[in-house]
């Protein structure tokens, strides 16, 4: 059972640690959208006046990077359950503020936070047998439903004919692989590459839709060099967006269940 304890302990710390990676990744440009919010309100009458504060937009960030801190040191279960529930509500704050709902760090982190908040019940209500297991189980439905979105969304002639990467990322974009490839290549040959470019990140995404089908630990490993390519390879601010789902890949790497196998997470 010692044993079990700190198994788990680990698991929610990984977590834990890739939510606030995502989350304080965002930081400096959080702070001048922030500055820019203030200085420029928008109003539009879909939002609530209270979800049109600026104010709203910062205590709810700074409280999701603080409850999530305090959870590292926090011994009490009950007590971690409350913070892992209030860190989940202003996730879901920052999910649907007219400031920030077009973020998808704080989807990520919304959707990482409700699997800490699911273990957090499981460990106040001793549902221990096969926890391990279940826990990797539920990471990679989260991971495969948000993939799901992805590979749904990009289901249009303008990703299957590289036109929409070709525009975001070939033609000016100052990352390095995109540098050398305008070096490198004429621009009919980035607009071949950028088709392809396209159509691989679509079949890689239905792919990763599947992961909860897939053995654990090979999802796992799918999951996590999938979720850093996107950010290595295409833009590195894309960690504040993957670096929670990287939390939960990576458990299915780390962290080895008794079972070689797939449970219901009832």
């Amino acid at each position: 059972m010692v044993s079990n304890h700190v198994r788990w302990v680990l698991m929610d710390r990984i977590v834990t640690t890739g939510l606030l990676v995502g989350l304080l990744a965002k930081l400096h440009p959080l702070f001048i959208g922030f500055r820019i919010y203030r200085e420029l309100p928008l109003h539009d009458s879909f939002f609530p006046s209270w979800l049109q504060e600026s104010d709203v937009y910062l205590v709810a960030y700074l409280l999701a990077i603080g409850l999530s801190a305090a959870t590292l040191v926090i011994r009490s279960l009950k007590a971690l359950l409350v913070f892992r529930l209030m860190t989940v509500c202003s996730l879901y704050v920052l999910c649907i503020h007219q400031g920030s709902y077009n973020d998808v760090t704080f989807f990520t982190g919304f959707w990482t936070g409700v699997w800490q908040l699911w273990f957090s019940i499981q460990l106040v209500q001793n549902r221990w047998e096969g926890l391990e297991t279940k826990a990797i189980t539920v990471a990679h439905l989260i991971i495969s439903m948000i993939f799901l979105g992805g590979a749904v969304g990009k289901f249009t002639e303008g990703y299957w004919n590289g036109d929409v990467l070709y525009n975001i990322y070939y033609v000016d974009r100052n990352y390095w692989p995109f540098q050398l490839m305008r070096d490198w290549y004429s621009e009919s040959q980035l607009r071949e590459i950028a088709v392809w470019h396209s159509r691989f990140t679509i079949f890689m995404e239905s792919l990763c839709a599947c992961l909860w089908l897939m053995p654990a630990r090979t999802a796992s490993w799918i999951a996590f060099v999938a979720l850093f390519s996107i950010a290595a390879f295409s833009n590195p601010y894309l960690f504040s967006v993957v670096g929670p789902l990287m939390g939960l890949a990576v458990l299915g790497i780390l962290i080895h269940p008794n079972e070689n196998h797939r449970e219901s997470c009832s």
